[in-house]
């Protein structure tokens, strides 16, 4: 065992909220429970103690520092994407067609498929999925324990995940928002696609990313023929890269605020959150 123990465990990691930091080094915490902003460093925010513990009265950070590995790889690639950053966006995709390489690909997506499993937003969506299945309660808060969960998830999407094709946005001028729950996925379907099950095996469900206040992800299935309305018009593009319109850009974030647990993280203070927010069901109450 490791002499310190991890208290505060990040289920976003700081590296990637620090891409949404202002000036003051701090972001703005949009609570869409209470209708608030908050400004706060990222290293106090989004975080719960001994999260990933499979015993947090004896912590041993075995699954902390498992992730600690993950974030470490996908930081360096993200300060890389950060770098290709111009003031001309279609300079920024150059960029990243040229200058991304297949191990830099293999790491964004290593990543996202952690943030898709490791947030409170995901563990709460997979115990409502599970309420009908009959299995006692007892057996499913074991395996919904965040340590298990996001280990046993990733072991078994992460495959998926490095299979499926990435488009990468990039904003041709408003800045991408993220949440607590960065790595989504999004049916072109009136029911929400099951989490971890549909994903890469049903063409009309993709995965979307918010990579950073300039760059997001989409992940989705190579057979685009059976995509149909908006999803297809989403992802008909074969390329790797296309610039967005502020439009588009407007409406990936509206995304990001209806699939928040809680939290909308941003640059600047937004009114526009709360009013897309007011629409939705709002989420659990989580530890900022």
């Amino acid at each position: 065992m490791k002499n310190q123990i991890t208290r505060r465990q990040h289920f976003i990691p700081r590296f990637y909220l620090a891409q949404w930091e202002n000036a003051n080094g701090k972001v703005i915490v949009h609570d869409l429970t209470d209708d608030s902003t908050d400004e706060r460093s990222p290293k106090n925010i989004l975080w719960e103690e001994y999260y990933y513990e499979e015993d947090p009265a004896a912590p041993d950070n075995r699954v902390e520092d498992i992730l600690g590995k993950v974030e470490t790889d996908a930081a360096v690639v993200f300060n890389k994407i950060r770098s290709f950053e111009d003031a001309d966006p279609n300079k920024t995709a150059e960029r990243l067609n040229s200058d991304l390489s297949n191990d830099d690909i293999q790491v964004i997506r290593r990543f996202a498929a952690h943030q898709y499993f490791r947030v409170p937003g995901a563990i709460d969506h997979k115990r409502f999925e599970l309420q009908p299945s009959g299995i006692p309660d007892s057996v499913k808060e074991m395996e919904l324990n965040p340590g298990r969960f996001v280990e046993s998830g990733v072991a078994y999407l992460e495959d998926v995940f490095q299979k499926l094709r990435m488009l990468l946005f990039v904003s041709s001028g408003h800045d991408y928002i993220t949440s607590d729950w960065p790595c989504f996925d999004m049916a072109d379907s009136d029911d929400a696609p099951l989490l971890g099950e549909d994903l890469g095996t049903k063409p009309g469900v993709f995965a979307y990313f918010p990579i950073s206040r300039r760059v997001a992800a989409v992940f989705f299935s190579p057979q685009l023929s059976d995509l149909t309305s908006a999803a297809a018009s989403l992802l008909h593009t074969q390329v790797t890269t296309r610039v967005q319109p502020n439009s588009e850009v407007k409406n990936q974030n509206t995304l990001v605020i209806q699939k928040a647990e809680r939290f909308v993280i941003a640059r600047e203070i937004s009114s526009w959150i709360f009013k897309i927010a007011s629409t939705r069901k709002k989420g659990r109450p989580t530890k900022v």
